[in-house]
């Protein structure tokens, strides 16, 4: 395989990076998936596109502090 085709610097990315992309292997009962993670980061991003529908800079302000403070709670 070419070393600068798309599968070449994947699979050199992976050589150069394997400690830290196994690192999770060494920690016993480490979560394999990180959905709940993920889930909050939508939260975050849906708000800020819908933000820019508010109709004054306080009621968009208003709206972002709301989620941050129920994600911060769970």
């Amino acid at each position: 395989m070419e070393p600068h085709s798309a599968l070449g610097q994947a699979i050199s990315y992976m050589q150069t990076h394997w400690t830290t992309l196994t690192r999770f292997l060494e920690i016993e009962g480490a979560p394999l998936d990180n959905h709940w993670v993920e889930r909050a980061l939508k939260l975050f991003i849906r708000q800020r596109n819908n933000s820019l529908f508010d109709k004054t800079e306080y009621s968009a302000y208003l709206a972002s502090v709301l989620p941050s403070l129920i994600v911060t709670c769970i």
